[in-house]
């Protein structure tokens, strides 16, 4: 039946195809006479062979934010992300030869908002590509001295998985359209290197329909708590029936968390599926920058549908947005359609008994960690500068080799500040004296800043300041929070002292600073 109506979509596309006096190839969405209406889709309207990855795209004028409503039925009625200021979305986890409907809102400061007219692309058949085709994700492009471009990206495969295993050879980058050279020193740092928190929520429904079951279920979630990312992983578990109570708040203490498992029994015979979801799927906040990455991932267990009644399937995934959620299910009484659609990456995994549970629970932390370590830092140093006519805005442009999918970063830059200064570890530095200072002149009982900048080396920083052991005539008091800022405090004498620092991440190269305190 489900080939016939492939057959049949297919012949009517056709038919409005030679009824228009046009091919499918030449369709393209018309922009409305009220540049306020929605417009422009990317993809185009009726596009064929969409990635199951990809980045919906608009136009409309003055719109303050937007709701965007992706489905599979026609009109669009599942709200996929609300109030979203930027034009455009990135959706991952798309079925495999399927037609999507998608509409945009425009709402405005005023309160009013245009609906927009329904759009729709078909995605591409499971063996319609070639090799590892990958998505791009573009999180944020930054500057910092002496002239080190960064950028924090994500890549996601075709089936929205995170792609964990790229190294500085699969990428390429191109400085207003020339690839960079060797004396670039382009360098991939992962997630083990990097600033980043997953905080993951771990729903478990103990409805009375578990009961018998608990104990296993309790020590398949153990499973997971025990391979959850040393250090980075921050897990908070919660348990459903009624509504969505704590049990433990986020920690990375494995010992706390099953202690916490422990206390979990069996409750009501009801399943507040829907708004147990609703209660906990806005417990963190997802921030990139390059300096940082705190992200979080919702994982839903049950072995039911929702049976309270209290929220429906469109009020759960409106809540859900753009987050990260796995479902596993349990048993014969589970939804799979509704499991699937709450899931993010458009499937949900499902265990058959009791015994496939942990391996589920297995399977959900490895997805995870590929979805930890499928964002990059990029960096590498440029050798654009500051131009005489004031010109220093530069376009970057960051992809894979030989991508099958037509995916890649783009962003610009600015030289304005960059200059030229050798690898080393410089005290004070700025544009106009990049090497810093090497001595200073002090009052006695004055106090004096001193900020050590690491540049162009292979490890982060890691700075420690010391004045010789015979030193009478300043201090040293640090900043909390940071080594690479001090206070430099003078006493009462006169004469002259040094204050050393050292990069111990970086073989140990040290800077020296001759201070001279008068009256």
């Amino acid at each position: 039946m489900q080939i016939i109506k492939k057959h049949l979509s297919i012949v009517a596309i056709v038919l409005i195809a030679l009824i228009s006096g046009c091919s499918l190839s030449e369709q393209k969405t018309v922009t409305p006479v009220n540049p306020q209406v929605p417009n422009s889709p990317n993809p185009d309207n009726n596009a064929l062979n969409a990635s199951t990855a990809l980045t919906l795209s608009w136009a409309a004028e003055n719109a303050e934010s937007y709701d965007i409503y992706l489905d599979t039925k026609n009109p669009p009625s599942t709200l996929y992300a609300s109030n979203r200021t930027k034009n455009n979305l990135s959706v991952f986890g798309l079925k495999n030869s399927t037609r999507y409907y998608w509409r945009v809102v425009a709402k405005h400061s005023d309160g009013t908002s245009v609906e927009g007219p329904v759009w729709t692309f078909a995605t591409r058949s499971a063996g319609g590509t070639t090799g590892d085709g990958y998505y791009m994700v573009k999180h944020d492009i930054s500057t910092e001295p002496p002239s080190i471009v960064k950028v924090l990206f994500q890549v996601i495969d075709y089936n929205g998985v995170g792609a964990d295993g790229l190294v500085n050879t699969d990428f390429e980058i191109f400085e207003d359209g020339e690839p960079i050279t060797s004396e670039s020193n382009l360098n991939i740092k992962k997630r083990d290197e990097s600033a980043y928190t997953l905080k993951t929520v771990l729903l478990i429904d103990n409805s009375t329909s578990l009961d018998g079951y608990l104990t296993e279920l309790i020590n398949a979630a153990k499973v997971f708590v025990n391979n959850i990312i040393p250090v980075q992983q921050q897990v908070a578990i919660y348990k459903f029936s009624e509504e969505a109570i704590l049990v433990q708040d986020f920690t990375n203490d494995k010992a706390t968390l099953n202690a916490a498992l422990n206390t979990i029994n069996v409750e009501y015979p009801t399943t507040n599926l829907y708004g147990a979801i609703i209660d906990v799927v806005d417990l963190w906040e997802d921030t990139f920058s390059s300096d940082e990455i705190v992200q979080g991932a919702l994982v839903v267990f049950t072995d039911g549908t929702d049976t309270q009644g209290s929220y429906d399937i469109g009020q759960a995934k409106e809540a859900i947005g753009s987050r990260s959620v796995y479902t596993i299910g349990l048993g014969d009484e589970i939804d799979p359609d509704v499991l699937e659609i709450l899931g993010s990456t458009g499937e949900f995994l499902y265990a058959g008994n009791i015994d496939e549970l942990s391996s589920k629970f297995i399977e959900v932390g490895d997805l995870l960690k590929k979805f930890a370590n499928s964002f990059y830092w990029m960096q590498y140093t440029s050798p654009k500068r500051q131009r005489p006519d004031g010109d220093n805005n530069h376009n970057i442009r960051l992809q894979i080799i030989d991508n099958p999918a037509d995916s890649y970063i783009e962003g610009t830059f600015s030289s304005d500040e960059f200059f030229s200064v050798e690898p080393g570890i410089y005290i004070n530095s700025s544009q106009n004296k990049p090497t810093g200072i090497t001595e200073i002149d002090m009052s006695v009982n004055s106090s004096y800043t001193l900020t050590v900048v690491s540049y162009l080396q292979d490890n982060a920083p890691v700075f420690v300041w010391s004045v010789p052991v015979n030193n009478t005539l300043i201090t040293i008091e640090p900043v909390t929070g940071r080594d690479d800022k001090v206070f430099i405090n003078s006493g009462s004498g006169t004469g002259t002292a040094v204050v050393k620092v050292v990069d111990s991440a970086n073989g140990n190269i040290e800077r020296t600073v001759t201070i001279n305190i008068t009256n």
